[in-house]
């Protein structure tokens, strides 16, 4: 009964939805809820958003939890363990753990929640943007590399030439590496 009425209180249950690179995903923050009960926050949310990823943070008397959920199918590219070590290690946390679906951690610094959520989205747009290859080549698009550089893919149209001369590529292994996609 708590509970419920917890996450009809809009000023404690924070609730933003997102898209990022053609991927819904649900940011919730919600003060004096259990963190035990942070799985069937993650289990509504992947049901209200079908295919996605659920970003939940607890925070009850000083206690910090996150939980992230990944549905089914988007779960064979992104791994919900590997956002949630990264969300984890901005709150002062040790790791965390789970399955590719879902997973869950603690941390000390509730002040820091939307840095954490900020690098777990850089972690979710660099790994959909890895994962685009050109049909006809298939080969790995050059914005991985531009990514990979910080640069902002989607606003960039350069040839890679153009991209290896501003980026200042000269490792050949770099090139090599590349070249072999």
């Amino acid at each position: 009964l708590l509970i419920d009425s917890i996450l009809k209180d809009r000023n404690k249950n924070k609730v933003k939805d997102e898209i990022v690179n053609k991927i819904k995903i649900r940011f919730q923050k919600i003060q004096g809820f259990p963190t035990k009960e942070l799985r069937s926050i993650i289990d509504q949310g992947k049901k209200d958003l079908k295919e996605g990823i659920i970003i939940a943070y607890a925070i009850q008397e000083q206690k910090l939890g996150i939980a992230i959920g990944v549905t089914k199918e988007l779960s064979k590219k992104i791994s919900a363990v590997d956002l949630i070590k990264i969300g984890s290690s901005v709150l002062g946390g040790e790791g965390g753990g789970g399955r590719n679906d879902f997973a869950q951690a603690g941390g000390k610094k509730i002040e820091k929640i939307d840095e954490s959520y900020k690098e777990i989205l850089k972690k979710i747009r660099r790994k959909s943007i890895r994962n685009r290859v050109d049909p006809k080549s298939k080969k790995v698009m050059m914005i991985n590399i531009l990514d990979e550089a910080g640069i902002a893919p989607e606003t960039c149209g350069m040839s890679w030439h153009k991209a290896k001369k501003t980026l200042n590529i000269k490792d050949p292994s770099f090139m090599g590496a590349f070249n072999n996609y």
